[in-house]
């Protein structure tokens, strides 16, 4: 019941939050997150869905799609918004599918320019549960972008964490 609750008011109302450092207002919502710079461009970013459910530390968070027992998660508050994945396992190449509403092109940095607005999706970082850095990289794919992370000899769970700012 209290997921349904949740899941309601973010239905009714999204959870709205302007970033004045990022250039970003966004709302996360049944359409996944919206983000809307101050010219009016928009992309959308995640999977459309209404499982949103509260999580730690002020975030919003969901089941990952398509990594059993993994969590998708944003935390809306701060300076930019924070976007990333839990995932629950280690020892191989682990991959996250990531949509995207906007046409992406790669960037010299290891992340992808949102094209349809002034947005980036930066290159990932990733870590294990003894904070140990993990390689990390991101690559374009049709509708969106994959996620990858290098985890052999990792200890799970492992951090999975892009960033979304303004750039133009």
């Amino acid at each position: 019941e209290d997921l349904w609750a949740f899941n309601e008011e973010v239905l009714v109302r999204a959870v709205a939050a302007w970033h004045a450092e990022a250039s970003l207002e966004l709302r996360l919502g049944p359409e996944g997150l919206v983000a809307t710079d101050r010219a009016g461009g928009a992309v959308r970013v995640g999977a459309p869905g209404t499982d949103w459910r509260p999580g730690p530390s002020g975030r919003s968070e969901r089941p990952a799609a398509g990594i059993p027992g993994g969590i998708e998660w944003w935390r809306l508050d701060g300076a930019a918004p924070e976007h990333g994945f839990t995932l629950p396992s280690a020892g191989s190449e682990l991959v996250v599918q990531v949509p995207i509403d906007a046409r992406i092109q790669p960037d010299a940095h290891g992340g992808m320019l949102l094209a349809d607005a002034t947005f980036r999706y930066g290159a990932p970082s990733a870590f294990d549960a003894t904070g140990r850095r993990l390689p990390a990289w991101m690559l374009p794919e049709p509708g969106g972008v994959s996620l990858h992370v290098d985890a052999r000899g990792a200890v799970a769970p492992i951090l999975l964490d892009p960033t979304l700012v303004a750039y133009g």
